[in-house]
């Protein structure tokens, strides 16, 4: 893991590269030898079908015939438009070669989401990061075993990258899937909004949310940004506690004002940008299928250019991507908490526990107040207390936040299993597992790693023959 924290970027991108070659190498071989559960009839004669299963089958339809059926607005069109339509354009006559355009796009962001990610988390441990500071809590978490806080930051931004490549979710990765491009971009504009360009993360983030529908919560890193630009603005320095710092320059009330309505009003406009995506592929499908007259026969095809309302008690365009999904997939509120569903909640289970674990190691160090300043020394009240900790939190681990919240999500409203690539773009899930591993013992240890080395096999050899692994 040292070697992963201080290797060159090119042998870490050909390292990243490698790792994705063997575990197609696991899913063409176990292709091979068993024979599909479900064999589509066209991605089947490619000698890259193991790759191209489930929600792939989705993306090559859009990509080829469009939006003809209302389910297909579950799947956001940046892979298909921009990387699987080009390939068919360019190789109309081989589907192989097809397949091999996206393979390739996806190791290359893959790799390339190595390099950054790694870029990221040696950005949040320094002191002058805009998002998460973690270098204060990394030195709490690390043993005290006489290594050096330097040789302690390389261990763990090693680490970081070895769960990075070592996920439940790898299968994915180079499977026909949006996994790879999408981690690349999150990992993108969080390194924006760490070195404190927030003007810039937009794109990335915008980008993100053109290829999945949670990209849109990328919009709540701006929230983020007006947040802690509004307690240094009225309270002081927004990494300490938030107090009133007689010591601090004042400026005049209607001046903090103004600026107070500036940084809401442009970091709203930046997280309306990211949303774009999702806002137009909802009213996209809701007035495509959701605004004609209803079949009372209930006869009329789900396919585009139809005269009937297939959706008519879809009032709202906004209702209409939870309405497609509860339709087709079963998603909403402890829908999924069935004995049927056992296996997929086995499946998620690597994932909600070593985050558990860690954040159960974590928590301490991450409300603990910092000691008070002389200004600081009246008494504080319970109330105050409780702000204390949940500003701390908020200020010096917004990622944390995110993957809690989202973790949350998937355990009570989504198809659970879905949460290994759910969560696969959270940096702050290999943050968090990484500084767990560095404390936990030997044991554990093995049993983090072993588990998810078998999570890989299992999902590499189910995936590739059509087996539920999704």
């Amino acid at each position: 893991m040292l070697w992963l924290g201080k290797c060159s970027g090119m042998q870490l991108f050909l390292a990243a590269v490698v790792t994705r070659l063997c575990l197609m190498t696991v899913m063409m071989v176990a292709d091979a030898m068993v024979l599909d559960y479900d064999m589509d009839p066209v991605t089947s004669t490619s000698a890259l079908a193991c790759l191209n299963h489930w929600d792939a089958l989705h993306f090559w339809h859009i990509a080829k015939a469009g939006y003809t059926h209302e389910h297909l607005y579950a799947f956001f069109p940046g892979l298909p438009f921009l990387v699987m339509r080009p390939a068919m354009v360019l190789f109309p006559a081989s589907l192989l070669a097809q397949h091999v355009v996206v393979l390739v796009v996806n190791l290359v962001a893959f790799s390339c989401g190595a390099l950054v990610l790694r870029d990221l988390t040696w950005a949040v441990l320094r002191p002058n990061s805009q998002l998460d500071q973690l270098q204060p809590l990394l030195l709490d978490w690390g043993q005290r075993d006489g290594r050096s806080d330097a040789a302690k930051e390389v261990q763990w931004v090693g680490a970081v990258i070895f769960l990075y490549l070592a996920s439940p979710a790898s299968v994915f990765t180079v499977a026909s899937y949006t996994e790879p491009l999408f981690a690349l971009l999150t990992f993108t504009g969080l390194l924006f909004c760490a070195r404190g360009r927030w003007l810039r993360s937009v794109i990335p983030f915008s980008a993100a949310s053109w290829i999945r529908s949670n990209g849109m919560l990328h919009a709540g890193y701006f929230g983020y940004c007006a947040f802690i630009h509004i307690v240094d603005l009225w309270w002081g320095h927004s990494s300490s506690t938030p107090t009133t710092n007689p010591n601090r320059p004042s400026s005049s009330f209607v001046s903090r004002v103004i600026r107070t309505v500036v940084l809401v009003v442009v970091n709203a406009m930046l997280a309306a940008v990211v949303c774009i995506p999702f806002v137009v592929m909802s009213v996209d499908g809701w007035t495509t299928f959701c605004t004609g007259q209803a079949d009372p026969n209930g006869t009329v095809p789900q396919t585009r250019g139809s005269d009937a309302a297939l959706c008519p008690s879809v009032t709202s365009p906004f209702d209409f991507y939870g309405y497609i999904q509860f339709k087709y997939w079963k998603v909403g509120w402890f829908t999924y908490y069935t004995p049927n569903n056992i296996p997929n909640f086995v499946i998620a289970l690597p994932v909600f526990l070593w985050t558990y674990f860690a954040l159960r190691s974590l928590l301490p160090s991450i409300v603990a107040s910092p000691p008070p300043q002389p200004h600081q020394q009246q008494q504080q009240t319970m109330h105050r207390r409780v702000f204390v900790r949940l500003w701390l939190v908020c200020r010096r681990a917004p990622s944390i936040v995110l993957l809690m919240a989202m973790l949350c999500l998937a355990l009570t409203k989504m198809n659970v299993q879905v949460v290994n690539r759910f969560v696969f773009a959270c940096p702050a899930l290999y943050w968090l597992q990484a500084a767990w591993l560095q404390t936990c013992g030997r044991k554990m240890q093995y049993i983090v790693l072993a588990t998810n080395g078998v999570w890989i096999v299992i999902g590499a050899v189910f995936f590739s023959n059509h087996l539920p692994w999704t």
